[in-house]
């Protein structure tokens, strides 16, 4: 029979697949024969967080916590409480959870910057409930979907009799959620249309492709990690070199990483990976960026880099910690 150690290096390895109920298992077979580790309640918490069960990530922190974690880990545990909050729309609880973790740790920059979101949130004019109206949309446009799959447009000439059913939004939702980790409750409001559905046909750029990528479906989404692989340095350099890198993209640049090296989805997954990192440091922006960016996407990445490229593992550390 596995230790706990083993169940819980077994479940790391399913997490960082992104096998969130699974890992979420294998830290429960943990827990039960090491149940005053609040190390496995944290790493089933974020497991939690990640399926947006929202009111068992909080249980998990909250018992992980009254354990009496180290002073690194309560931090962890205490902005995993304030996020399993936020799912609940308990914004008051959120915001103190948030301030503790600033006590415990005051150059925390993921707190800073979730804290500053809620203040946001509040300032916003929201409806009887407080509840602030989210705008999605149900697939990429047209134009976004022929770049990220030249094929689409060929089949949809070729079928233009038959009509595709259409995904429903809660369809939409899931498979947003597994690829961003948004925080989503069944009492938002109905979906409403934006503008991303019909934008100006001039208007076509690769900054607005990047900004839809937070509307792809997960189905898609490896075609949206080779087009940002992919995309020229000349084309970041033009995109970024004044504005500064944005946050939302480098995550999901991340996203591509990870999944890039450890699968090899373009060809030298190493070296693109570098280059263009190399490149993104040089923007403004990129430091306070990427310490918003997900920490556990960042320690897979180390720790493929550990095993298929560790010659470049120091440089990595500098590149993305």
């Amino acid at each position: 029979m596995p230790s706990s150690d083993e169940l819980k290096d077994e479940g790391n390895k399913a997490f960082i697949s992104k096998e969130y109920k699974k890992a979420a298992k294998i830290y429960r077979d943990a827990i039960q024969l090491d149940m005053y580790n609040p190390t496995l309640y944290s790493n089933r918490a974020q497991c939690f967080l990640n399926l947006q069960d929202y009111e068992r990530a909080l249980k998990d922190a909250i018992s992980g916590l009254n354990l009496g974690a180290s002073k690194q880990l309560s931090v962890k545990l205490t902005y995993r409480k304030a996020m399993a909050l936020i799912g609940l729309q308990r914004w008051q609880s959120a915001k103190e959870a948030f301030e503790q973790v600033l006590n415990l740790d005051p150059s925390n920059q993921s707190a800073k910057f979730e804290l500053a979101k809620l203040q946001t949130k509040k300032s916003v004019k929201s409806n009887k409930e407080g509840i602030i109206p989210i705008h999605k949309v149900d697939k990429l446009p047209d134009r976004f979907e022929e770049m990220l799959n030249p094929k689409s447009k060929v089949t949809a000439q070729n079928n233009t009799t038959t009509k595709q059913p259409q995904q429903t939004s809660a369809e939409l939702e899931k498979e947003m959620n597994e690829l961003f980790g948004e925080s989503k409750t069944t009492t938002e409001p109905e979906i409403e249309e934006t503008n991303l559905t019909k934008p100006p046909l001039e208007e076509s750029s690769p900054m607005q492709l990047l900004n839809a990528l937070k509307y792809l479906p997960s189905a898609q989404k490896i075609n949206g990690y080779k087009y940002v692989l992919n995309l020229d340095q000349l084309s970041y350099t033009k995109l970024f070199s004044e504005s500064g890198i944005d946050t939302e993209f480098l995550n999901f640049f991340l996203d591509a990483s990870q999944y890039a090296l450890q699968d090899e989805l373009v060809p030298n997954p190493n070296q693109v990976v570098l280059s263009h990192l190399k490149l993104f440091q040089t923007f403004k922006r990129y430091g306070l960026a990427i310490l918003m960016c997900d920490e556990d996407v960042k320690k897979s990445i180390l720790e493929i880099v550990s095993n298929k490229y560790s010659q470049d593992l120091n440089l990595y550390t500098k590149l993305i910690q």
